[in-house]
């Protein structure tokens, strides 16, 4: 039996993710059992409530985020869920030597940003720093591409490499 606070969050989560288009199947599970590959939810406490997003793997918990907010959660599932939409169009109208997160980042962020305004940036925000950590390559492909041709070729995979990152460099 699914608590009230979990119900009205389980509702919120469906409600956003028809505004938005993503299959219920993106959602995490709210029935406190989790039968596939997708994440739980449950809810503890009796007010302030305490949201644990719980991955396991064969049964087992790898991972529990906790939040003290339903907005948080919210923002958590539906960032991810918006990144994988987001993924898809790049992947579906993808162009040669152009890094898809030059796609995929905006037509995201224009997504979530029809859900909230304020995930809009905290999104914005979360791809500047993946950005930070990982700038674009524009080249990866074609790099990866000519290193594989010039291992066929018989180049020993360090002179391959070094003439792949030369040809296209990052």
């Amino acid at each position: 039996m699914l608590n009230r606070p979990l119900l009205e969050l389980k509702r919120r989560a469906e409600e956003i993710a028809q505004k938005i288009g993503a299959a219920t199947g993106m959602l995490p599970d709210f029935d406190g059992m989790s039968y596939s590959e997708r994440p739980r939810v449950i809810v503890k406490g009796r007010g302030p409530f305490e949201y644990n997003l719980i991955y396991e793997e064969r049964g087992h918990e790898t991972e529990r985020i906790v939040f003290h907010n339903e907005d948080d959660i919210l923002y958590n599932i539906f960032s991810k869920i918006v990144d994988a939409l987001a993924l898809q169009v790049a992947s579906a109208n993808s162009v040669t030597d152009v890094d898809s997160r030059r796609v995929a980042f905006p037509y995201g962020e224009a997504l979530i940003g029809s859900i909230d305004i304020a995930w809009q940036r905290r999104l914005q925000l979360d791809h500047e720093h993946e950005i930070q950590k990982r700038p674009f390559d524009d080249f990866q492909m074609a790099r990866l591409d000519y290193y594989m041709a010039l291992m066929k070729s018989g180049i020993s995979s360090e002179n391959a490499h070094a003439l792949a990152e030369e040809k296209y460099p990052r």
